[in-house]
């Protein structure tokens, strides 16, 4: 069994060193965390029409009527829109991800940092 020698253990421990300083340099991008955007109760009587979030199979040519009122939704999707700050966070990491420059380069996020970063708010859930 041949041991490394000295000279390659010492640059190992070089490299190792020099990739956690480079780790602990690397900045956190502008961030702006999930704020809620649900801020009163959901009331019936206060509904907006969305325009383009129709299917387009869906029409009133094909409409038969109104559900009756004991008609069961198993599915429904709620879409929140990110705010302007949130919006900018995002595109300022994705730039600083693909800049070649930026200590952000190809450090990409898990799925549970994203969402905790440009996700909806708990309080939301």
């Amino acid at each position: 069994m041949r041991f490394p020698s000295r000279a390659n253990r010492l640059a190992s421990c070089l490299i190792l060193l020099s990739s956690r300083t480079l780790q602990a340099q690397i900045p956190n991008p502008p961030t702006a965390r999930p704020r809620s955007r649900i801020i009163a109760d959901i009331r019936e009587s206060r509904t907006v029409a969305l325009r383009g979030n129709r299917h387009p199979l869906l029409n009133t040519a094909l409409d038969l009527s109104v559900a009756p009122s004991n008609y069961q939704m198993h599915q429904m999707v709620l879409h929140l829109k990110s705010d302007a700050a949130q919006q900018s966070a995002l595109e300022a990491l994705i730039t600083a991800q693909h800049d070649k420059k930026s200590a952000l380069y190809h450090q990409w996020l898990t799925p549970e940092e994203f969402g905790s970063r440009f996700g909806v708010a708990q309080a939301d859930f």
